[in-house]
């Protein structure tokens, strides 16, 4: 993918900051990284949003990741500063208008899925594809949520995705050939 693409992360569990950690950790076009765009979590079995302080923490734990791996030598500090100050924690979905590429990694429950497909189909621009990582539910059921189902695909990262960069790309019955060929150039920059 080129330079200063637009990525965002819907979370809502630890898997999630795993795919904030591999990304900025091992893309070398470097996007720009807004982490957590609603950071969604079920409360009752419903999606509920935590807000900015959430977003916070789960910018924080990674911190502390990235900055165990400098510890290590594993990383630069300049290299660490860097990723870290392209995670923007958010808890509007607004923010995401100018992102091409949303990673949704919140948890595995189709009514919370539907909801973030939704609100972020609300507000980004008619071209951007939607990655479901979902390792238990059909990515064609999925997209029934989803107003453009030939931009939606099926990004599985493994778990623990910081430690195991492997993803699982599935096709929905819908997705495009041009969404297919957008996935796997991002799943080959990382």
């Amino acid at each position: 993918m080129t330079t200063g693409l637009q990525l965002a992360l819907a979370a809502g569990a630890l898997m999630s900051l795993g795919v904030v950690l591999l990304v900025i950790r091992l893309t070398p076009a470097e996007p720009d990284l807004a982490e957590a765009l609603a950071r969604l979590t079920p409360a009752r079995g419903r999606a509920s949003n935590v807000g900015p302080v959430t977003t916070a923490k789960g910018k924080e734990r990674i911190g502390a990741i990235v900055m165990e791996a400098v510890k290590k030598g594993r990383m630069s500090e300049a290299k660490a500063q860097a990723a870290m100050n392209r995670i923007t924690p958010t808890s509007s979905f607004a923010d995401l208008a100018d992102c091409q590429l949303i990673v949704e990694a919140v948890f595995e429950k189709r009514e919370l899925k539907r909801d973030v497909t939704e609100k972020t189909e609300a507000v980004v621009a008619a071209d951007t594809i939607f990655g479901s990582n979902t390792s238990t539910l059909p990515i064609t059921g999925l997209a029934q949520a989803s107003q453009r189902p030939d931009q939606f695909i099926g990004l599985h990262f493994f778990s623990p995705v910081e430690k195991m960069p492997l993803v699982e790309v599935i096709l929905g019955e819908k997705t495009s050939d041009a969404t297919l060929a957008k996935s796997l150039d991002f799943v080959k920059a990382i």
